[in-house]
């Protein structure tokens, strides 16, 4: 009784702050905004941001241990925990709340858990780096101080593949 009383209290709060934060909206403004958009464009919005989640859920399954048999709607909800978390509060705790959500909610333990965390966020990095690396690739660059960067990015990017590729194949 104590937990449900908790909860309605922090709903009741979260509805206040809801409610503040819509004070400070020309809703008359934002509904003439809202009915000029393209419908097509307002709903692929919606649709390829909720296929975020998918897609994060997918890559969280496949970094789990063969030995974890776990439901991906398990895996869903706990990526969907730290999606939330992270865009609501600063860096550190929303991970924090993913390494909790993926152990209790998918029961992996905690270990298991902090891997594949630390193995999303490394393959996040290469995303990056490749992103910033084709960018780069394709600006125009006339001096030999503007393509030093280029190649030391390239370099980089090779030898983390390299390591990745090793680790893979040793796995």
């Amino acid at each position: 009784m104590k937990k449900k009383s908790f909860i309605i209290l922090l709903w009741f709060f979260v509805a206040g702050l809801f409610y503040l934060c819509l004070q400070s909206i020309d809703l008359d403004r934002a509904w003439i905004e809202f009915s000029r958009a393209d419908p097509f464009w307002l709903f692929a919005a919606v649709f390829f941001n909720a296929c975020i989640l998918g897609v994060w859920s997918s890559l969280w399954y496949l970094l789990l241990p063969e030995k974890c048999s776990v439901p991906f709607s398990r895996i869903f909800q706990a990526n969907s925990y730290m999606s939330t978390s992270c865009n609501t509060i600063p860096f550190p705790g929303g991970h924090a709340v993913g390494v909790v959500a993926l152990a209790r909610r998918a029961e992996v333990g905690h270990s298991v858990a902090l891997s594949v965390l630390a193995l999303d966020q490394l393959m996040e990095g290469f995303a990056k780096i490749f992103v910033l690396t084709t960018e780069a690739n394709n600006a125009i660059l006339y001096t030999p101080q503007a393509i030093a960067p280029y190649l030391t990015t390239e370099i980089i990017v090779l030898e983390c593949s390299t390591i990745q590729l090793k680790a893979l194949i040793n796995a």
